[in-house]
């Protein structure tokens, strides 16, 4: 995989883990913007623009954090695992010391979710990633359509507008 090799798998797993963790921060920061925009309803435009800037500064600085966090946990995690390694157990099933087979208990939705993930982090952020540039060029294509339309075939009005929009102006 083109990403996989771009990026180590703890670059990656932080980036995955990250995108997982942003929606819930993004579900908790929006709730909080709904209830401000009930409690600010009569206050000035600029207050609440402020505030709701002050909240998209807040959630990109979440997940910078968490990035970092989930990086720092992929370093230690993957460090725990070598050690670890040779005391894995892969079979389903436990011998004790008196010689009784037991079963593992069956995963639960958490842990099949957490495998799941960490075993398909790399697909799922090179489809982010696409989807994200995917956006950024068709933003990009709209700023640029604009800056056409805004020079393209344009000329300057004619002095008689501008005197009678002057003017207008000035009773108004």
């Amino acid at each position: 995989c083109v990403m996989t090799q771009l990026l180590s798998n703890d670059i990656t797993r932080a980036i995955g883990w990250t995108l997982i963790h942003s929606l819930w921060q993004g579900l908790v920061l929006a709730l909080v913007a709904g209830i401000l925009i009930l409690f600010t309803r009569k206050a000035r435009p600029a207050l609440r623009y402020n505030i709701f800037t002050a909240l998209f500064f807040l959630l990109v600085a979440c997940a910078g954090l968490t990035f970092v966090y989930e990086l720092q946990q992929a370093g230690t995690a993957t460090a725990h695992v070598m050690t670890t390694a040779a005391q894995v157990v892969p079979e389903e099933t436990v011998v004790t010391a008196e010689g009784a087979i037991t079963a593992l208990p069956e995963p639960g939705f958490m842990e099949r979710f957490i495998a799941y993930f960490n075993e398909h982090t790399p697909l799922l952020v090179m489809l982010w990633f696409i989807v994200f540039v995917a956006r950024s060029l068709w933003l990009f294509g709209g700023l640029v359509y604009l800056q056409r339309i805004r020079h393209y075939r344009t000329a300057a009005p004619d002095v008689q507008l501008l005197s009678k929009m002057a003017a207008l102006a000035g009773r108004l």
